[in-house]
């Protein structure tokens, strides 16, 4: 985690202070967009070698596919 760092001698933060740590944040951000990114290939590539494709993702489809909501209440007569 970044910190906005100041001087001794200066009490209040500055623009660049918070431009600075924004800057840091955003490139710790994206180090680990990258790193989730190839977690991804990396899984999807063991799936593959396993030869298991096909079963992961119908097992993905169940567990995770959205069901259909049902309307509640029933059918309603129109108002008057």
């Amino acid at each position: 985690m970044s910190r906005i760092i100041k001087s001794p001698n200066r009490k209040t933060v500055t623009k660049h202070d918070i431009i600075r740590a924004v800057t840091a944040n955003m490139m710790q951000v994206r180090g680990v967009e990258e790193k989730l990114a190839d977690l991804d290939i990396l899984f999807g590539e063991f799936v593959e070698m396993l030869g298991k494709t096909k079963e992961f993702r119908k097992y993905l489809d169940g567990k995770f596919k959205q069901k259909e909501h049902k309307r509640s209440g029933g059918s309603t007569p129109p108002s008057k």
